[in-house]
C-alpha cells in the first residue's frame, strides 16, 4: 500500500521529485552526480535500499513523523517497497 502526499505526482512531473536507480553515484556541492554523468540538484536525499527499511526510517525521522510510519493495528508500514 502506498500513500502519497498531496501533489506528489504533479511535483514529480515538474522534476521537483526525482527517482533514480544507480549503482554508482556521489555527492557534489549541488546534490548528486551519477555514473552516466547526470546531475540532480538536491536538498534532501532518501536512500531506499529496501534492507530493514522500517527500522532505518524510524531511526532517522524525528517525532511526530516516526509514529506515522507504522499502522498501530496491523504493523504495516504504508510505503512502497
Amino acid at each position: 500500500m502506498a500513500i502519497m502526499p498531496e501533489n506528489f505526482f504533479s511535483e514529480a512531473d515538474k522534476g521537483k521529485i526525482v527517482f533514480k536507480k544507480a549503482s554508482k553515484w556521489w555527492f557534489n556541492k549541488e546534490g548528486l552526480e551519477f555514473e552516466d554523468n547526470t546531475k540532480v540538484e538536491a536538498d534532501v536525499v532518501i536512500f531506499a535500499t529496501g534492507f530493514d527499511g522500517k527500522r532505518k526510517l524510524k531511526d532517522i525521522l524525528p517525532d511526530p513523523f516516526c509514529s506515522l510510519l507504522e499502522d498501530a493495528r496491523s504493523g504495516v508500514m504504508p510505503l512502497y517497497r
